[in-house]
C-alpha cells in the first residue's frame, strides 16, 4: 500500500528534526505520531537512531516498521542489559515484591517508639515510597522531600494523632539504607525495576553509539528517564501528547511541559475519527485542560456521538467498574474478552485467598506478608493502590463468583468476542469502530462542577480529565458517553 502524503504539520516536523537540534512533537491522539516518526527515521537515514518506546509491546511493534537505521528498545531493557546482565547476582535478587512489613524486618525495626504512631507495617510502607520517589527521580542524591511527608500526615489525621519530626528524620535515613541494601549484590534484598534503572542513570551512559534518541510517550515519563535521554550526547525528539498524562501516580513527570527545546511543533489532525468525536475531545481539551490548539477530525471519517446497544468496546475508569460490568455481560450470555493479562489475576486472587484463609501465601507477590491484616495495611499505601482494587472485588463479589468469571473469560480473543472490556490506562494506543464509556470515571461532574463554583477547597485532579480525553479518543466511528452526566447536555 503506498504511504498518504504527509500533512504540513508532518513536514513541519520533520524539516525541524532535520535541523539536528533538540525538538519536542506534541501529537493529539490518533494524529499520525507514529507514521510521522517513521518520516523522521526515513529522512535521517544517514543517522543511528534510538527509540525508546513506554513498553515492550510498543518496542517489539515499532521494530517491525521502523526502518534498519532505528534501535526499538524500553529504558528498562536497556538499564537491565547494561545493570542486571553484567551482574547474575542482581538476577536472582529480582525474583519478589517489597512491602511494608518486610521492608521493617530489612531496617531491622525493632522498637514502636521508632516509628509511633505507625505501625510496623505503615513504616516500612512509606519507607519503601521514600525509597521509590528517590530512585524515579533525576536527582543523584538523596533529598528529604523524597519522603512522602503528606501522605504520612493525612494517615496521622486519620488515627487523630500527630507525627514526631524524628520519624520523618527515620524514614530518610531508613530509605537510604533499604536503597543501599537493593543495589548491593551480596544482600539478599529485592532488587526492584526502579532499583536498576536508578543504577543505570547514576552510571551516566552517554549512549553515543547513537546519533538521535527519539522518546514516544514523553509525557508519562520519569524523571530518572529524562535525565538519561537529556544527558545524551544525541539529538533528542520528545514525542507525547501532554493531554494523555495518566501515570503521575508512579512518578511519572510531563516531559512536554518541562523540558525546552529550541523547536517545538503540533500534530493536530487526527486520522482515527471525524469530525463529531474531535469536538468532544476538543472540548476536554479546551474547556478543562486549557488547551488551545482543538483536534482535527478527519473529514473523510463519518462520526458519531450516539447510544449504543452493542458497542465493540468499554472503556472504564477502574478495574472494579471493568469486572463488574464482564459479570453483568456473562451472565447475559457473551463473549467478553479484557485486555490484560487475566491469568495473572487469577493467581494474584488466589493468592490473596491462601493469605486470608492461612496467614500466609505461595505467591510470589504475597509471600512477604506476615498476616493478612499487614496486607490490609499495605493497599492503603501508594504502592498497594492496584492491590486494593483486586481486594475492593473480592468483598464486593467473593472469591468464587470471581475466579469462576474470570477462568470463563481468561482464553477469550478479541477477534472472537462479542465485546472488549478494558481500562482506561490499558487503552492507550488502542482503537476500535464502536466504544462506549462505562459509568465510573471518578467525580468528574463534581470535579466540573467544583471548577465553575470556584471551590478552592476541592482536590482537583486534572489527570481525571486527561484519562477521560484518553478514553473519549478510543472510538473511530461510534461513541456513546450517555452513562457520564458530564455529557447531559448532549441528548437535550
Amino acid at each position: 500500500m503506498p504511504k498518504l502524503k504527509p500533512t504540513a504539520e508532518q513536514d513541519n516536523a520533520k524539516n525541524l528534526a532535520c535541523t539536528g537540534q533538540n525538538l519536542k512533537i506534541n501529537a493529539f491522539a490518533g494524529a499520525g505520531k507514529t507514521s510521522t516518526l517513521e518520516l523522521i527515521a526515513e529522512t535521517l537515514f544517514n543517522k543511528k537512531i534510538l527509540y525508546l518506546a513506554f513498553n515492550k509491546s510498543i518496542a517489539d511493534e515499532s521494530a517491525k516498521r521502523f526502518p534498519f537505521n532505528v534501535t526499538c528498545k524500553t529504558s528498562h531493557s536497556l538499564a537491565y542489559g547494561a545493570i542486571v546482565g553484567r551482574n547474575p547476582r542482581f538476577k536472582e535478587k529480582l525474583q519478589g515484591r517489597l512491602n511494608g512489613s518486610l521492608v521493617a524486618k530489612i531496617v531491622e525495626l525493632r522498637d514502636g517508639h521508632h516509628c509511633a504512631p505507625l505501625t510496623f507495617s505503615q513504616y516500612g510502607s512509606f519507607v519503601l515510597a521514600a525509597a521509590t520517589n528517590y530512585m524515579n527521580s533525576g536527582y543523584e542524591e538523596f533529598k528529604k522531600q523524597f519522603v512522602p511527608i503528606a501522605k504520612i500526615e493525612e494517615l496521622a489525621a486519620k488515627k487523630k494523632t500527630i507525627v514526631s519530626p524524628s520519624v520523618y528524620r527515620n524514614i530518610y535515613k531508613d530509605a537510604q539504607l533499604l536503597w543501599s541494601k537493593m543495589i548491593d549484590p551480596n544482600d539478599p534484598t529485592y532488587l526492584t525495576h526502579d532499583a536498576y534503572l536508578k543504577l543505570y542513570a547514576l552510571s551516566r551512559p552517554s549512549l553515543a553509539q547513537y546519533d538521535v534518541i527519539l522518546l514516544d510517550e514523553s509525557q508519562d515519563s520519569n524523571g530518572v528517564l529524562l535525565s538519561i535521554v537529556s544527558s545524551a550526547r544525541a539529538q533528542q525528539i520528545y514525542v507525547g501528547d501532554k493531554y494523555q498524562q495518566i501515570y503521575s501516580w508512579r512518578g511519572a513527570t510531563n516531559a512536554m511541559d518541562c523540558i525546552t527545546t529550541p523547536h517545538t511543533c503540533y500534530l493536530s489532525q487526527s486520522f482515527r475519527f471525524g469530525k463529531n468525536i474531535a469536538a468532544l475531545a476538543s472540548q476536554i481539551l479546551q474547556k478543562e485542560l486549557g488547551c488551545d490548539t482543538p483536534v482535527q477530525g478527519f473529514d473523510a471519517i463519518e462520526d458519531s456521538v450516539t447510544r449504543l446497544e452493542y458497542p465493540d468496546c468499554m472503556v472504564f475508569r477502574t478495574n472494579a467498574g471493568l469486572i463488574g460490568e464482564a459479570l453483568t455481560q456473562l451472565d447475559a450470555g457473551k463473549k467478553v474478552c479484557i485486555v490484560g493479562d487475566i491469568a495473572m489475576l487469577i493467581q494474584l486472587i488466589d493468592g490473596i485467598r491462601e493469605l486470608d484463609d492461612t496467614g500466609r501465601s505461595s505467591h510470589p507477590e504475597l509471600m512477604d506478608f506476615g498476616s493478612y491484616v499487614d496486607f490490609l495495611e499495605f493497599i492503603e499505601t501508594d504502592h498497594g493502590k492496584d492491590l486494593a482494587v483486586i481486594e475492593k472485588l473480592i468483598s464486593e463479589n467473593g472469591y468464587d463468583i470471581l475466579n469462576q468469571a474470570l477462568n470463563k473469560v481468561k482464553a477469550n480473543k478479541e477477534e472472537e468476542s462479542d465485546i472488549i472490556l478494558t481500562t482506561a490506562h490499558k487503552s492507550k494506543g488502542r482503537e476500535r469502530d464502536t466504544v462506549k464509556l462505562g459509568g465510573d470515571f471518578k467525580k468528574i461532574e463534581d470535579l466540573h462542577s467544583a471548577r465553575l463554583d470556584g471551590k478552592k477547597d476541592y482536590a482537583i485532579n486534572l489527570e481525571e480529565f486527561n484519562l477521560l480525553y484518553v478514553a473519549i479518543t478510543r472510538a473511530k466511528k461510534q461513541l456513546d458517553v450517555s452513562n457520564l452526566r458530564y455529557f447531559d447536555a448532549l441528548w437535550d
